[in-house]
């Protein structure tokens, strides 16, 4: 394996993990906007259904 193939397969992980990481990101900034920026309903299974339940709560 020669040198540019192993820089080549250095910057494959590279873009991998970052598409990763930004899509993550992503699926976190729709979740927070789902539930108006409550982060506490972000990881549930059902965010609205969590906002919902929060607010008759109170």
């Amino acid at each position: 394996m020669g040198r540019r193939d192993a820089i080549s397969a250095v910057f494959a992980w590279v873009f991998i993990v970052g598409f990763v990481i930004a899509l993550c990101a992503v699926t976190f900034g729709i979740r927070l906007a789902i539930t108006g920026g409550d982060v506490g309903c972000v990881f549930v299974t059902d965010p609205a259904l969590c906002v919902v339940v929060k607010g008759a709560d109170q």
